[in-house]
């Protein structure tokens, strides 16, 4: 009882610690995102029941109430698989990356209470997506027997338990550790183990003077960065294949296929890709040195957005040279909504990475909930929503840029 008591008690505290870090983030958001938020997710339930309730009708239209079950059941079997991803992934990422990796060693913890400590917050991180059950049963209603809802409530709770604590397990396996075994610790205190060497720094020529714009210098500074760190890399190379594949399509599909459709999704998740590289970019750069020059936030914000004027001008190139059959009004309205696209969607990243400096991955975050709630509205209600979503997530943002001076490292 002594030896369990302490780990208990320390599991329980960090519990508590991570819900009040999750309410201060909460917080920190302000009205204006906790709105847009909370308005994401109305717009994900409405359009997740709208889906829904006409694949139930469909299958009880066609094959009775046995259909309407079996959608039910495969629905919540795929929501369950789905929340199963997500605590995986972030259980592998805890062990990896997370910066209480330290803290957690040095806690009282057994090595099932450290276990269950990622397990649970892994679990919290696929709870968002587990609160789409209740729309599914409501949707269900109608189709199926009333008891029916209520079995498959308790059976999704007991999958999600279980699904959730078997991938919470096998993502730490998954992860790098330790290959000698440090005494009888198991994979999370292995994956928590490992030290990741730094390269060896290379020397470098001497600084030069040179009189250029502050904003060229700027974006000259950023290309460096981008060529020697090989880690953004991938995202390059994946945006730059997605552009190329979505100017592809009107060459090499079939005139069957919607080409005008298919091109524009593609080039919209190219620069959502490039948009994340460009946040990715503002992470590299060291607050202090960055805050003791004598810099301004247009020269910044410049220099960072000709990167997504130059990405936007590539991408039109490509698509307006593999337009072939679109001729007339239909060219140019084309290329205005791809071009507005992604001019808009890297001005978002940029005004994120500047204003939020030197906190990446919140920006990443607010970018992708800016991004995907502009989405959502374009599909829900076409065609102006999205970009009006869109614009008003750009206004909200470029509220922050003259306070760059006095924003701290949080």
């Amino acid at each position: 009882m002594t030896t369990t008591t302490p780990s208990l008690h320390a599991q329980a505290a960090l519990r508590r610690l991570h819900a009040q870090l999750g309410q201060q983030r909460w917080r920190g958001l302000g009205l204006a995102l906790q709105v847009e938020v909370l308005a994401l997710f109305a717009i994900i339930a409405a359009f997740v029941f709208w889906q829904a309730r006409l694949a139930f009708a469909a299958a009880w239209f066609s094959q009775g109430p046995r259909g309407a079950l079996l959608t039910l059941a495969g629905a919540l079997a795929a929501l369950t698989a789905a929340c199963a991803v997500v605590a995986g992934v972030n259980a592998n990422g805890r062990v990896r990356r997370s910066p209480l990796r330290t803290l957690w060693l040095s806690l009282p913890f057994e090595e099932h209470g450290l276990a269950g400590h990622i397990a649970w917050d892994a679990r919290m991180h696929a709870a968002p997506l587990a609160a789409l059950f209740p729309i599914l049963l409501l949707s269900a209603s109608g189709y199926t027997p009333p008891w029916t809802l209520m079995v498959a409530g308790i059976g999704f709770g007991a999958a999600f338990l279980a699904a959730t604590r078997a991938a919470s397990a096998l993502g730490p396996a998954l992860a790098p550790r330790e290959r000698e075994r440090p005494l009888v610790a198991g994979p999370p205190v292995r994956a928590l183990l490992v030290v990741r060497s730094e390269r060896g720094v290379r020397p470098r020529p001497a600084a030069a003077w040179a009189r250029h714009p502050a904003w060229l210098t700027w974006w000259a500074k950023d290309a460096a960065i981008a060529w020697r760190r090989a880690s953004g890399w991938l995202s390059l190379l994946l945006a730059g294949a997605l552009a190329l594949g979505s100017s592809l399509v009107w060459i090499v599909g079939p005139p069957t296929w919607p080409r005008y459709l298919i091109g524009l999704t593609a080039a919209v998740a190219a620069a959502i890709v490039f948009a994340e590289w460009v946040v990715a970019l503002a992470g590299h750069d060291p607050f202090v040195a960055v805050r003791s020059l004598p810099l301004s936030p247009a020269s910044v914000w410049s220099g960072r957005f000709l990167w997504v004027v130059l990405f936007t001008l590539v991408l039109l190139i490509m698509h307006l040279g593999a337009l072939g059959s679109l001729r007339g009004p239909a060219r140019s309205l084309y290329a205005l909504w791809l071009g507005g696209a992604s001019l808009g969607i890297g001005t978002l990243a940029v005004n994120y990475g500047v204003t939020l400096f030197p906190n990446a991955r919140i920006a990443q975050r607010l970018l992708g909930l800016a991004v995907g709630f502009s989405l959502l509205a374009l599909f829900v209600l076409p065609p102006f929503s999205g970009p009006i979503a869109l614009g008003w997530a750009l206004l909200h943002s470029a509220r922050r840029l003259p306070r760059w001076h006095r924003l701290e490292e949080e």
